[in-house]
């Protein structure tokens, strides 16, 4: 199922996603799956070589993301999209980081005009209360079709 909004007038932006994600040094994703009620988008087990690299992960990884369920260039949708998932999780994410989970938020972003992201105060607040630290790699598209 995709969910979208109506008026998407994010025209500076081309593409966002939200992707929550969550790292443990020796917890099995399937814990964290089990105690937040979620269904991943991608994760891997400590030790697994199952990674573009091949390589054995160091920690255990467990991500859930917007991307190709929202369909939307504003990143206070898929914000609230996410927000709409964790409401009423916050004991469970406390425990979960308690236990060595390390959580955060990465909001990718490309830009192919003026402006840039931001967030909404309720989002904001929500975030914060969770403890959930947001970061915002941004693209530039230059319409060379390499990105700066």
């Amino acid at each position: 199922m995709t969910w979208s909004d109506d008026g998407d007038v994010a025209g500076a932006c081309l593409e966002t996603y939200v992707m929550l994600r969550a790292y443990h040094d020796s917890a099995l994703p399937e814990e964290l799956s089990a105690a937040l009620g979620l269904s991943p988008s991608t994760s891997a087990r400590v030790g697994s070589t199952e990674n573009p690299l091949g390589l054995p992960l160091g920690q255990s990884v467990w991500s859930l993301s917007s991307k190709g369920v929202v369909l939307s260039r504003d990143c206070r949708i898929h914000i609230d999209w996410l927000i709409g998932r964790l409401r009423g999780k916050g004991r469970d994410v406390s425990r979960l980081q308690e236990a060595g989970w390390e959580f955060d938020l990465m909001v990718p972003w490309t830009r192919g005009g003026y402006g840039g992201p931001y967030l909404m105060p309720d989002q904001m607040t929500f975030l914060g209360r969770l403890g959930l630290p947001v970061w915002f790699p941004i693209h530039v598209d230059d319409g060379r079709g390499d990105q700066a």
